[in-house]
């Protein structure tokens, strides 16, 4: 079992999240990944239950990966083959073939799962046996262009969202990479320049120069669409955006538009929400998020919004529900309910959407996502290498991970109290060694009071001038 330990100055938020994600396992007394055609999951708007539970399980089985590969495994696997063995009613049933309509997101982290999963050393053997699975995934995505114009569309909509776009382009780099796994570099070649073309075309097509940011969606008629929220910020996680155009993504990500006390808001429909003034909050979105901004190198505005989660979940209890309304016009002294968090903003207290939004597979593992995100922590076990760039502020030092899963090995990963002293991963297996160009130490002294004011003054955030990408 993982276990994270650190100064006790942070003990309640950081531990108990990260307790609750781990203990969310099959067979415990409330796990969230025990049967996934009864989870309880939320439904968005124009996705059933099944496509929800589908997303839900892949999303967290990513999130997991590092810490525990059991359920990557079974995504994979129980989709293969006979679709009796898919735990997924709409396969696994007599439904019409509209009805289980694959969703090209769900296709692409089909893909994404087998190469992380390749990436943090499983052995080939079993990769292999569900590359046919991974192909059918891609012929999938493909397809889900329907109108041809190099967009994938949801359904009959024709809307293309731009987060989708990042999804396959993330896929398309995972099956390059299974390519020259396999030593097929002609294949790994074609799939590369398959994902340069839909980076090159999505960022000129979303981009918008006279407002200096990226547009939303494209609309049947391919005219641009614009919403305040947070699902454009999935581009960053799956490395969609060019590095030029990544900082105005950013500073909309983190205008007062889309950033509130308690995180970066959802895309919601007014008459959806029981007042106009609250936002709908998505942990899993948010951490999705701030490791795409850690991936950029915006540590510090990474942090910040690990910070929210982290704070939304204490007030859960340590678990994160699928989503919560937060009212930003009480995020900041807030009469009622009041908590003191590490960064010593006062706040009002969360709820749970009204319907309400029990936890679900990616919520509970949301916590992992951001404690990956602020470890800076990568392996690519084929190359022996393992990255450490952590950005973790003062009050969560001293910091120690054990048993996170590399290669066959449980490791050990250790911050110290003091920048004097390196980073250190222990326990890695003979062959896989640190990367020695990411081993940095920078604990983050941000406050509350040095974020807002930033965002008072529209200033725009500072990317470092060198930032590796994986």
């Amino acid at each position: 079992m993982t276990q994270v330990t650190h100064s006790a100055a942070a003990r309640s938020l950081l531990d108990r999240a990260i307790a609750q994600s781990l203990d969310s396992s099959p067979g415990k007394p409330g796990g969230f990944l025990g049967s996934p055609g009864t989870l309880p999951c939320r439904r968005p708007r124009g996705r059933g239950r099944d496509s929800s539970d589908r997303r839900d399980l892949l999303l967290a089985a990513w999130m997991r990966l590092p810490f525990d590969r059991t359920l990557a495994i079974h995504v994979l696997n129980a989709r293969l083959g006979d679709p009796s063995r898919s735990p997924w009613p709409s396969v696994r049933g007599t439904r019409s073939r509209a009805a289980a309509e694959a969703d090209p997101v769900d296709e692409a982290l089909i893909v994404m799962i087998a190469a992380e999963l390749w990436r943090w050393g499983t052995p080939w053997g079993d990769i292999a046996g569900v590359l046919p699975r991974v192909d059918r995934a891609l012929d999938r995505i493909v397809h889900a262009d329907r109108d041809r114009d190099g967009f994938v569309e949801r359904g009959s909509t024709g809307v293309a969202w731009a987060e989708d776009q990042g999804y396959v382009y993330a896929a398309y780099r995972a099956r390059a990479t299974l390519a020259r796994a396999s030593g097929d570099p002609d294949t790994a070649a074609c799939w590369d320049d398959a994902a340069q073309g839909i980076q090159q075309h999505a960022n000129h097509a979303f981009w918008l120069p006279a407002a200096g940011g990226f547009a939303s969606a494209l609309d049947s008629s391919n005219n641009p669409v614009t919403v305040a929220g947070a699902e454009i910020g999935q581009c960053l996680w799956t490395g969609l955006i060019d590095e030029d155009k990544a900082g105005a993504l950013v500073t909309h990500l983190l205008s007062s538009d889309t950033f509130c006390g308690w995180g970066l808001q959802s895309r919601a429909d007014a008459d959806e929400l029981p007042d106009p003034g609250l936002r709908v909050i998505r942990p899993h979105e948010n951490a999705i998020v701030a490791a795409g901004l850690a991936r950029y190198g915006y540590r510090t505005e990474a942090f910040r919004v690990a910070q929210t989660q982290l704070a939304a979940a204490d007030s859960f209890a340590g678990l994160l529900p699928a989503s919560f309304l937060a009212d930003p016009r009480t995020a900041v002294g807030a009469p009622h309910h009041r908590r003191l968090d590490p960064l010593g903003l006062r706040r009002g207290a969360p709820q749970e959407c009204a319907s309400p939004y029990p936890p679900t597979a990616s919520s509970a593992a949301t916590p992992l996502l951001l404690l990956r995100a602020l470890l800076g922590l990568d392996a690519n076990v084929p190359e022996g290498t393992v990255h450490l760039r952590p950005a973790v502020p003062a009050c969560y030092l001293p910091l120690t991970v054990e048993d996170v899963l590399i290669g066959q090995e449980r490791v050990t990963v250790r911050l110290p109290a003091s920048t004097d002293e390196p980073p250190t991963v222990s326990g890695l297996p003979e062959h896989v060694s640190l990367a020695p160009e990411r081993l940095e130490h920078h604990p983050l002294t941000l406050t509350w009071q040095t974020a807002t004011s930033l965002l008072a003054r529209g200033s725009a955030p500072q990317r470092p001038a060198a930032v590796a990408h994986n």
